[in-house]
């Protein structure tokens, strides 16, 4: 078993482990684009990877966590030198289905959230933060996901989620597997402008979008 390797998608190699091509035909169970998906295979805790663990992950075929979806505030803009919001919704996902000949339970649980900004920057955080009204703090506050851009311009924005698995037959106990999964969110961009610019002198009702709105 490769450690710390990413699986290509087609194929199988002679190390039993085996490249994978992932498919997509339940719909909503995830993205639809195979190239959003990278595993990575790592020894368990006090294992030297000598004996491979009864599931990988390549073995998951029939598994997808659900896609992560993106957003951020203000909606869409920002302003130079000050806090931007990134959120990313991503959850713990049970699905039941066909593995090793099998029915079986696999749970996906977000483990690692990494944005990158667009402007050489990243950040990368244990979850995918939240709403300055959820959190409770004024707007243009940082968190534990936003950016503060340093120059105008329009950015593209991605982010990424890091899922670890587990899987269990019937009422067996949960039994982890292996490495982690990394699913990519879609990508937006962002319009990053100065305080003259955007802050314009216009009421909600005018611009809902505007600042403080």
């Amino acid at each position: 078993m490769d450690v710390g390797a990413s699986i290509d998608q087609g194929g199988t190699d002679a190390s039993g482990d085996g490249d994978v091509a992932v498919t997509d035909s339940s719909g909503d169970a995830g993205p639809t684009d195979p190239s959003r998906l990278r595993y990575t295979f790592d020894c368990p805790p006090g294992d030297s990877c000598g004996t491979a663990p009864a599931v990988h992950l390549s073995d998951l075929i029939n598994f997808r966590p659900k896609h992560p979806v993106t957003s951020m505030e203000p909606n869409g803009w920002a302003v130079v030198n000050l806090d931007a919001n990134f959120i990313a919704r991503a959850a713990a996902d049970v699905q039941t289905g066909p593995l090793l000949g099998a029915t079986a339970q696999v749970r996906f649980t977000p483990g690692e959230f990494t944005w990158n900004y667009g402007d050489g920057e990243s950040r990368t955080s244990a979850d995918g933060g939240g709403t300055w009204a959820q959190l409770n703090v004024p707007e243009f506050s940082p968190t534990s996901t936003s950016h503060v851009y340093r120059q105008t311009g329009t950015f593209t924005v991605n982010a990424s989620v890091r899922y670890s698995a587990e899987y269990r037959f019937g009422d067996q106990p949960w039994q982890a597997i292996a490495g982690s999964l990394e699913i990519s969110a879609d990508e937006f961009s962002v319009v990053v402008g100065d305080a003259k610019t955007v802050l314009v002198d216009e009421d909600c009702t005018t611009n809902p979008f505007g600042p403080g709105c």
